[in-house]
């Protein structure tokens, strides 16, 4: 069996470094695999170290740019319930506080990076507090005892790769950077009399592999250029023995830091993927299962573009048609020349993009759209059916894949918001001030959240996620949603409000439409002059009012087919065209290239 881990026992810390070390070295293929897909997703012309080759149709930022839109734009939305009725106001306060927290922090920032990550390997996310320090390190967003949600770089992360899952592992941790002089001064740590300041390298100091920096600092990265010396450290999280070990990077063994884990108990580390492997720790990220297809998209791109710059065309003649050739050089367009020697004049082609590439090219960009889960609907590029019905349902299809990652991501934002929250109920020194609406009127108050003012045990307060909150919602659909619920709810049920008292404020409505349409001018147009006598009373209730519409209404449903075309149909006749020529081509399918999408 294994020695248990003794934190001063020199053996045991060698034993630690050791595994770390192999365990690094194991995901050393997955970051290059990463570095790789990073290189594709950044391009030719993003610093020294992107892609070596032109990146024309980049499929790669196109799946992230629409996946992260849909998972994450705003910060979550906690709403904290409690079994305990007597407990309702704290755990009002207590979602108050957590979201003054997750502003302050700027969690969706962090969460949009962490999504990134996982699109191409696996998302990182180390949440705790910042210790009582006499300086602030970390980011000139910690604040002292503030708890912190920071991404981690997998260039710079490493868990215990002998453990086929999460749960299992021996250990977690990462590495980053401080200033060596505080490291050296702060009481936080000991024996660092013989550190020295690690430089900013671009590549590994152990193992030479570039960083994801290199990608805009170039593979030297900025040895002498530093302002400060700094030092590299990892902290690895020991669950079995609820312990924090510091280590310096490419030092001797000893530890400069041991301290007990006393945060939540799942630990610092909050790990985002989206498709497990069985039996592998190491998930399966979209950015790996698109890699061949945008590969393969690019190269025959880059090949046709080739090809279309390298297409000429050589007028030639014979040696008895000399004068014809002057005369046709020297026209302007338009203009007729008499030809002596027809038969001795040719225009020769040669070169031009290959059909079939083209054909293949396009092929592959449909294949990659159906591969994602439908891209083009999800990323709002064109309708994909002939209408807006079929739409609703390809969409209800399409948002199947990305409701599965919506569902696991979601899953990852509570585990770190419940982290967040732990360190908000704990923290012995927070104090906040908060708004407080006193329920039935328009009242607000400003109460205390202090340690003195928190009721109950934090155990007894559920935490739960407004999953929407997060997504983005433009104006524009929220104008729809509130419209909707306009006329399927509250037209319909008009006289039932009206005889329960209730009012329709139309100035309201008009107010909000013209905030979500941007256009101020519609306040102008309607102006409310205020009530008749008689007409408040009717509106009051204490009079019945009438309802009043016209006696008869007639409506009348016209059905109109208009012919549209979607992205793929398109697709599918430039490619009959280009494999069979456009003799072959039914006129249909050829007005379809040029009809308008929609």
């Amino acid at each position: 069996g294994t020695m248990p881990f003794e934190p001063d026992d020199r053996t045991s810390m060698k034993r630690l470094r050791d595994a770390v070390t192999a365990s690094r070295s194991k995901l050393k293929p997955f970051r290059e695999e990463r570095m790789d897909a990073l290189r594709q997703y950044v391009g030719k012309h993003y610093g020294d170290e992107g892609a070596q080759d032109r990146v024309p149709v980049n499929l790669l930022e196109q799946m992230v740019s629409i996946y992260s839109r849909h998972l994450a734009a705003n910060n979550p939305r906690v709403l904290v319930t409690s079994k305990f009725e007597m407990l309702g106001p704290t755990a009002a306060e207590f979602a108050q506080a957590v979201n003054v927290l997750m502003q302050e922090i700027e969690l969706a920032h962090s969460l949009r990076q962490v999504i990134v990550d996982a699109l191409f390997c696996i998302g990182v996310l180390k949440v705790g507090v910042s210790p009582e320090m006499e300086v602030e390190v970390g980011g000139f967003l910690h604040d002292v005892g503030q708890p912190f949600a920071d991404p981690i770089s997998f260039d710079d992360f490493v868990f215990d790769m002998c453990s086929t899952r999460l749960d299992q592992c021996d250990f977690i941790g990462n590495r980053y950077r401080l200033p060596l002089d505080y490291v050296k001064e702060s009481s936080l740590y000991v024996g660092t009399e013989t550190l020295a300041a690690t430089p900013k390298l671009t590549t590994d100091q152990v193992s030479g592999e570039p960083r994801s920096q290199a990608l805009s600092l170039g593979e030297s990265g900025i040895d002498a250029d530093e302002y400060r010396d700094y030092i590299e450290l990892w902290d690895i999280w020991l669950p079995e023995q609820n312990l924090v070990v510091t280590l310096p990077d490419d030092e001797p063994p000893d530890a400069i830091r041991i301290v007990e884990w006393d945060g939540p108990e799942q630990g610092p580390y909050h790990l985002l993927s989206f498709a497990d492997v069985p039996g592998n720790i190491i998930p399966l990220a979209p950015a790996m299962v698109a890699m061949d297809l945008h590969d393969f998209v690019n190269r025959i791109y880059r090949k046709v573009f080739r090809q279309a710059e390298r297409q000429k065309e050589v007028p030639t003649f014979a040696g008895n048609a000399e004068k014809d050739a002057q005369r046709v050089v020297e026209a302007s367009d338009g203009k007729m020349v008499r030809l002596d020697h027809a038969d001795g004049f040719k225009v020769h082609r040669f070169g031009g993009a290959d059909q079939v590439g083209m054909a293949a090219g396009i092929h592959a960009k449909d294949v990659f759209n159906d591969l994602m889960g439908n891209l083009s609907l999800l990323g709002g590029l064109g309708p994909q059916s002939g209408t807006l019905g079929q739409d609703e349902l390809l969409n209800a299809n399409a948002s199947k894949k990305i409701a599965d990652m919506q569902d696991r991501f979601v899953t990852f934002t509570k585990g770190v918001v419940q982290a967040l929250a732990w360190y908000e109920w704990t923290e012995p020194l927070r104090e906040r001030q908060l708004t407080k609406i006193v329920p039935g009127t328009d009242i607000s108050l400003s109460v205390l959240w202090s340690p003195e003012t928190r009721e109950g045990d934090f155990i007894q307060y559920d935490l739960n996620i407004e999953p929407y909150s997060m997504q983005h919602s433009s104006p524009g659909t929220r104008l729809n949603t509130l419209l909707n619920i306009f006329q399927t709810v509250i037209v319909p049920s008009l006289p039932m409000l009206q005889q329960q008292g209730g009012v329709l404020d139309m100035q309201t409505l008009l107010d909000l439409i013209s905030e979500y349409t941007n256009i101020p001018e519609l306040r102008d147009i309607v102006q409310f002059q205020g009530l008749m006598e008689d007409e408040q009373v009717g509106m009051t209730g204490s009079a019945t009012p009438e309802l009043r519409q016209s006696p008869s209404t007639t409506r009348t449903n016209v059905r109109v087919n208009r012919p549209g075309a979607t992205a793929s149909g398109k697709d599918e006749a430039l490619m009959q065209r280009l494999l069979s020529g456009a003799g072959s081509v039914q006129p249909d399918q050829a007005a379809t290239l040029t009809r308008g999408v929609g």
